[in-house]
């Protein structure tokens, strides 16, 4: 299925919602962290995480940016509420040049596609390695307020981290992409990610060099080209 947005030409791709039953609906912001929620989500993907939260989730990308991000995909993972997508992160995913042979058909297949990066990988018989590079907060645009139904809180969870994989007949890990996440307000904040990945990994990567600091910038000025609605 393809839906366009007259708005400034761009054009989305949507792929697979999969709805379960919720475990809560539309809110505006989770429950405090606990140590037994945060044991079981930790192993976890951003995708089944969403769907623990807000009982359902979906991923398009989005044909926005170019100028910015001219080789990268850009997606919008949200959960659907009274037939409303709400946005839970906006992602950017910076592939290596040139992608690793092993992981070129399901790149080809089903990545460049639409699907679910760490689902997609996981279901071609990878294990998947995350590794931190920063953790701490961006500014939203308006747009991505809307996109997000957020009316008061103006910054956003970043988390920008390396992704690799692995598996028992290939054990030494292969650098895929760097993604960084926005995360809505109503959904992952600096309690949570201190909760999912720890203290001391939070405050060790909560600096923001040069890469970071352009990175994030960038991201920024994505989220402001974004159309008032998606």
């Amino acid at each position: 299925m393809r839906t366009k947005i007259i708005n400034k030409c761009i054009s989305v791709s949507v792929f697979c919602l999969a709805l379960i039953s919720p475990i809560m609906l539309s809110a505006t912001s989770l429950p405090s962290p606990n140590d037994k929620t945060a044991t079981a989500l930790k192993p976890k993907l951003n995708s089944e995480r969403i769907e623990h939260f807000f009982g359902n989730y979906g991923v398009e990308t989005i044909n926005a940016c170019s100028d910015i991000f001219p080789d990268s995909r850009i997606s919008n993972l949200y959960s659907m509420h009274d037939k409303q997508k709400i946005t839970r992160t906006f992602a950017v995913v910076d592939y290596v040049s040139p992608i690793p042979e092993l992981l070129r058909a399901v790149h080809d297949q089903k990545i460049q596609s639409g699907e679910s990066i760490g689902r997609a990988l996981k279901n071609a018989g990878w294990e998947i390695l995350k590794t931190p590079i920063y953790f701490g907060e961006i500014n939203l645009s308006a747009p991505a307020m809307k996109w997000m139904h957020e009316a008061k809180r103006s910054k956003g969870t970043a988390y920008i981290y390396q992704l690799s994989v692995y598996n028992k007949e290939h054990p030494n890990y292969i650098s895929y992409c760097t993604i960084s996440e926005i995360y809505s307000p109503q959904y992952l904040t600096k309690e949570w990610m201190k909760a999912l990945y720890g203290d001391e990994a939070y405050f060790e990567h909560d600096d923001d060099d040069l890469f970071v600091k352009m990175t994030l910038q960038k991201v920024e000025n994505c989220l402001n080209k974004l159309p008032i609605s998606n």
